[in-house]
């Protein structure tokens, strides 16, 4: 079943507007971290992205961990004036860091993995694209990804790459049994 069509079916069912999703990933060296936006749809303006940190915020609370936030930009601060759409991420990424008082990393992933349990990249395509390599070309691993505001009532449920190894799929329930305890 296509993305859209499965997303569209639980909008409708649970009566919502949006989806945030965060997953769980792992480097090919075993760092473990919990990332978002993972969809292309997902992580499009300011308030979607404040809203990926206090879900993040909750979420890292409910495992009893400190949550050590990153947020990426599309590049360094120096960065600005070169593009008026790295420009917005940058402005937007030092907007959440001064809010959440959380790391603004700017375009460097490789430190962000370093110290954090959550990382936001800038935008969905460039987080889908991040997973993508990680999992796919990077020897690293997925774990499923929770669907956010429902997770807070809840209601699990765990999205899974269709082109998952099976090992995804079983550590997915396994993240889905221990978010619900």
């Amino acid at each position: 079943m296509p993305s859209s069509d499965f997303l569209n079916e639980v909008k409708n069912k649970f009566n919502i507007d949006k989806i945030y999703r965060i997953g769980l990933l792992g480097t090919y060296d075993k760092k473990y971290f919990f990332f978002a936006p993972l969809g292309i749809d997902e992580g499009e303006n300011l308030r979607e992205k404040e809203m990926f940190i206090e879900y993040a915020n909750d979420l890292l609370k409910q495992f009893r961990v400190e949550p050590k936030i990153s947020v990426l930009s599309g590049g360094r601060l120096k960065d600005i004036g070169r593009s008026k759409l790295v420009d917005k991420s940058i402005i937007e990424a030092d907007a959440l860091a001064k809010k959440y008082a959380v790391k603004h990393a700017q375009i460097l992933i490789e430190n962000a993995v370093i110290d954090s349990n959550f990382i936001l990249a800038p935008d969905g395509i460039s987080g889908n694209l991040i997973y993508r390599t990680l999992i796919h070309l990077g020897g690293g691993s997925s774990h499923g990804a929770l669907y956010y505001p429902l997770a807070i009532n809840n209601t699990i449920i765990v999205d899974t790459s269709r082109a998952a190894p099976k090992e995804e799929y079983i550590s997915s329930i396994a993240l889905a049994n221990a978010i619900k305890n």
